[in-house]
């Protein structure tokens, strides 16, 4: 196998899952209930469509254009903020409690 076949089963072998844990999450949990969840959802949603996105633009060839993609770098930089408060949070609470 080619790097590229090697590259395309590793991003396959992510989004499948990303894709899967971030649909059954939002769907079956209470998730807009908690920081924690919230910040899960945004942050899987983001990773989820980074991965999909990088296998749609593979099999398609299809170039998203530049604000798609700004757009998307900003929602996995909101993600990745909202789980370090989250994370920072909850530490604080468990001390607190603790």
């Amino acid at each position: 196998m080619s790097t590229e076949d090697w590259g395309v089963f590793f991003v396959t072998a992510a989004a499948i899952p990303a894709t899967l844990s971030v649909i059954l999450y939002a769907f079956f949990a209470p998730w807009y209930r908690t920081a924690f969840g919230r910040a899960y959802v945004i942050d899987g949603l983001s990773i989820m469509a980074l991965l999909d996105l990088a296998l749609i633009v593979h099999w398609t060839h299809w170039v998203p254009p530049d604000h798609f993609i700004l757009g998307l770098y900003a929602l996995i930089a909101v993600g990745q903020w909202l789980q370090l408060g989250a994370v920072i949070h909850y530490q604080i609470l468990k001390r607190r409690d603790g």
